[in-house]
């Protein structure tokens, strides 16, 4: 038994801020963010899911890895490496006022990638 997922994500708007305030900033550490994807099919077992998790090197590389989850199907993913986006790219995305917007600047924080782990 399917039904459509009727999902409305909620922010965190004091994390979003912070991810965005260290990609900006270039702040070595680990950033993961993901959930559960509104659209698509759920079931008993589970929505449609996306987790992410960006490696920030001193330097201003990153390695960005994604996983996405199906119901009933195997993980995919993908992983690459490269140069952040400049700061004020950032910054534009912390100035933009709604929390979705500034969401969306975290699907593509490398200017240039390099696919890694074989992808």
């Amino acid at each position: 038994m399917y039904y459509p997922c009727a999902l409305e994500y909620e922010y965190d708007e004091e994390a979003l801020s912070c991810a965005l305030t260290a990609l900006r900033d270039r702040t070595p550490g680990l950033i993961i963010y993901g959930g559960e994807e509104p659209g698509g099919q759920c079931g008993l077992e589970g929505c449609p899911g996306r987790s992410t998790t960006v490696a920030i090197a001193a330097d201003g590389t990153a390695l960005s890895q994604s996983c996405r989850k199906e119901p009933l199907q195997d993980e995919s993913g993908s992983a690459g490496v490269g140069p952040l986006w400049p700061p004020e790219y950032f910054q534009e995305c912390l100035d933009r006022p709604v929390p979705s917007d500034r969401y969306a600047c975290l699907g593509d924080i490398l200017e240039t990638s390099t696919p890694a782990c074989g992808n």
